[in-house]
């Protein structure tokens, strides 16, 4: 699906109020985003197209107040082994948010970086069969995902583990 957002620059605190956009992301698996910069009548706005997919909600509520709990299925992919290369990209990926100024799940999603930690691509083609890994995310983070999954090497399976030590 696709959502068109239009954000004002807001000149008393100096910056645009992304919260409206916050807050529809939140539950949202983002597939693509597109942004541009225009001005109209001496003000400066912000527009966002996001294509994304809508996570269902658990129905089990967070604490409480009303919200519902966050999807964590990302956790079910990973085996011990992989939680270190997953990590580390997530890592990469606050690194990459801070310097772009947007929200981590724009560049990629926890579910994403779960599939890359278990699949380990070695290449940029390879990279691009994880799904909602297009062209553009290939071609502005793939360099810096390979680099970082080589220096993990291979995947190391539980059970060649206990092999070696034993």
């Amino acid at each position: 699906m696709l959502k068109v957002f239009t954000i004002k620059f807001e000149n008393n605190l100096e910056t645009f109020n992304d919260s409206v956009l916050s807050n529809f992301i939140s539950d949202k698996e983002i597939i693509r985003w597109e942004s541009q910069f225009f001005e109209h009548k001496n003000e400066h706005y912000w527009t966002i197209i996001i294509d994304y997919i809508s996570m269902v909600p658990s129905l089990e509520k967070n604490r409480g107040k009303g919200e519902f709990k966050k999807d964590e299925t990302y956790k079910k992919i990973l085996s011990e082994n992989d939680w270190p290369l997953f990590n580390r990209l997530r890592e990469w990926r606050a690194e990459r948010s801070k310097k772009a100024g947007v929200p981590p799940y724009i560049i990629f999603t926890n579910i994403q970086l779960a599939h890359i930690a278990v699949t380990r691509p070695v290449s940029l083609n390879s990279l691009q069969q994880v799904e909602g890994v297009g062209n553009a995310k290939r071609e502005k983070y793939g360099s810096e995902i390979i680099q970082i999954i080589n220096s993990y090497g291979l995947p190391v399976k539980s059970e060649d583990v206990g092999e070696q030590h034993g």
